[in-house]
């Protein structure tokens, strides 16, 4: 296997900030003990203001943005990971002070993986990502201190920020991209599991 791939990378100079997808081999990843063949990532909000420069969110340069990934294994020098296994990261500073997601390849600390569930792919690991991820381990410790049934639990967002869907970026016009966020609540014993509504609603209407 060749060990060039391509990767997205930003790099600042006196001129400001630039972007640009360019080859880089091995030599150029960080330290870890495990590399892996990155399949998927997201867009996060973190990882908009990262690309754009709108708030310093990389801490070094140059840099591979991308807060999260998932893949597969191609080389390991941790034990409980082996070549061909699909794993996740998410956190640690990962597409902040070390080499991110955007890329076909990333070298990060067996101790920051984790393994896609069984009966995932790793698009599935994606789908639900940092945020999705935060929230279950918010839900899962409602379970653990015995509250899950009697706690309102509210998913949401702010707002969309378009994140340069008709090359545009924050909330300035009607398109889906800015409207149209999550609103998920669970409240136990009071509302029906898995009802949809398309009515339109905003965040004051959720206010007791």
């Amino acid at each position: 296997m060749s060990d060039e791939f391509k990767a997205l990378l930003i790099d600042k100079t006196d001129d400001g900030q630039t972007a640009a997808y360019t080859s880089l081999s091995d030599a150029d990843l960080m330290e870890g003990d495990v590399t892996v063949r990155v399949t998927h990532s997201t867009v996060n909000y973190k990882d908009g203001l990262a690309l754009t420069g709108k708030a310093p969110i990389l801490r070094k340069y140059p840099l591979i943005p991308g807060i999260d990934f998932s893949g597969e294994v191609i080389s390991s020098g941790d034990e409980r990971y082996a070549p061909g296994d699909n794993v996740i990261c998410t956190g640690w500073g990962v597409g902040e002070a070390h080499h991110g997601g955007y890329s076909e390849r990333a070298r990060v600390p067996g101790e920051w993986l984790v393994p896609v569930p069984d009966g995932w792919s790793n698009a599935d690991a994606m789908t639900i990502a940092t945020a999705g991820f935060t929230a279950m381990l918010c839900v899962m410790r409602l379970e653990e201190l015995g509250l899950a049934d009697n706690t309102i639990v509210i998913y949401t967002s702010d707002h969309g920020e378009m994140d340069g869907t008709h090359g545009l970026y924050q909330k300035f016009c009607l398109f889906e991209p800015a409207v149209q966020v999550p609103l998920i609540v669970s409240f136990p014993q009071r509302l029906p599991r898995n009802k949809v509504s398309d009515a339109l609603i905003e965040y004051l209407g959720l206010y007791p």
